[in-house]
């Protein structure tokens, strides 16, 4: 960075600020300074482009430069201390695969499977009485093949995305958390009789956590105001393209699965907090932690019928 004081003469009506044959890097440093209304522009010599401010923002213009430089430098360090490691994306899928039709063919193919509806549907009263588990094994439950079918194809297209953010273990163990808490939400928001059941909780909230994801990627690259929430904006767009329509549809606890992704995400995804780096480090821990939720809540259900 050029901090030559003496070419801020009055007699120059621009000095250079920075210099690369990288054309990419000075639009991005001239996007930095727009963002903080300072005035620049890009030149082209010498087969170098050159980034250039009226003398009077030089100080200003050199700090703002300097200061996102760090920040970019320790982003980088924080993401080379958290690798995340993808390979283990497709085994996440497929478990979620097997889950939901091992689950479907209990209820379809045995002549307990009224039960396992009744012990595992999300029921109001019953949540409100204290039976939480209900809000993870209504996730797994469905009320026929079509309803099945849906959730597989966007499940599995959503959990992917997410498990290439955060890791299979721990982008699960996301999903599942926010799907669960959008059903307690949920039940809160429903009449005392209301009854529910299926995987699009989850399935929203895995889009709630990408949205939020991409959303923060946004602000942190200094975008226009609108660019920075299209993210969210496309998301609540195919929330309300696929999760509003059909009769039996439970538009609230897409809504509400939806909103705590976003929650969970921002948690998970903004580097400023620490302790979603410890998460990313124990993958295999999430995914363990992920399979005991479903299996202590159905064993709860099992145990609340007797």
């Amino acid at each position: 960075m050029s901090e030559d004081v003496d070419q801020r003469e009055d007699l120059n009506p621009e000095i250079t600020l920075e210099g690369s044959e990288d054309r990419r890097r000075i639009q991005h440093l001239h996007l930095v300074l727009t963002a903080a209304s300072i005035e620049s522009s890009i030149r082209h010599e010498g087969g170098r482009y050159l980034l250039v401010i009226p003398p009077l923002y030089f100080e200003q213009a050199s700090l703002e430069i300097q200061t996102y430089l760090q920040e970019q430098e320790a982003a980088l360090k924080i993401a080379a201390k958290t690798p995340v490691t993808t390979s283990h994306a497709k085994l996440g899928v497929l478990l979620y695969l097997i889950t939901l039709l091992l689950m479907m063919y209990l209820q379809q193919a045995t002549h307990f499977g009224e039960w396992i509806r009744t012990q595992g549907e999300m029921q109001t009263a019953s949540l409100r009485e204290g039976q939480w588990w209900r809000s993870i094994t209504a996730l797994t439950l469905h009320q026929d093949a079509a309803h099945l079918a849906g959730n597989l194809a966007m499940g599995a297209m959503y959990g992917w995305m997410v498990s290439q953010r955060l890791g299979a273990g721990l982008g699960w163990l996301s999903i599942i958390t926010a799907g669960s808490l959008g059903n307690c939400v949920s039940g809160l928001l429903h009449s005392p009789g209301h009854t529910s059941l299926g995987a699009s909780t989850a399935v929203f909230s895995a889009l709630g956590i990408l949205a939020a994801d991409a959303t923060l990627h946004r602000f942190t690259n200094h975008e226009s105001r609108f660019r920075k929430w299209l993210p969210i904006i496309s998301a609540s767009v195919l929330l309300a393209w696929t999760g509003t329509g059909g009769p039996r549809t439970d538009v609230i606890a897409h809504l509400t699965g939806f909103t705590s992704g976003m929650l969970i995400g921002v948690l998970l995804c903004a580097d400023f907090y620490l302790w979603p780096n410890f998460l990313r480090r124990r993958q295999l821990l999430c995914a363990a932690i992920t399979l005991f939720s479903i299996l202590i809540g159905w064993t709860l259900a099992l145990l609340s019928s007797h």
